[in-house]
């Protein structure tokens, strides 16, 4: 299992976690304050748990968030994670 983040910046947040709870059913979202090119902005974390196989689903995930928020890019983290549920 692979545990993605996505950061973008904080805009059209609604948008966005109707966008992300489309093709995902699990995921969390959180919100905090980062700089970019030296400019401090707002900004969105959506971390979803998923199999190594989604990380194409979770490129094109990215890639229509960084179209709905019109940004230059968005940043993908992909770590390892091993996830039990009790």
């Amino acid at each position: 299992m692979k545990l993605y983040r996505i950061f973008t910046e904080r805009r059209q947040a609604l948008q966005v976690t109707l966008l992300v709870a489309d093709q995902f059913p699990g995921f969390s979202l959180f919100e905090g304050r980062g700089y970019w090119q030296a400019q401090p902005e707002n900004f969105l974390c959506i971390e979803i748990v998923a199999p190594e196989i989604d990380a194409p689903r979770i490129a094109h995930l990215a890639s229509q968030i960084k179209n709905l928020n019109n940004q230059e890019s968005v940043m993908i983290e992909t770590l390892p994670v091993t996830v039990d549920f009790i």
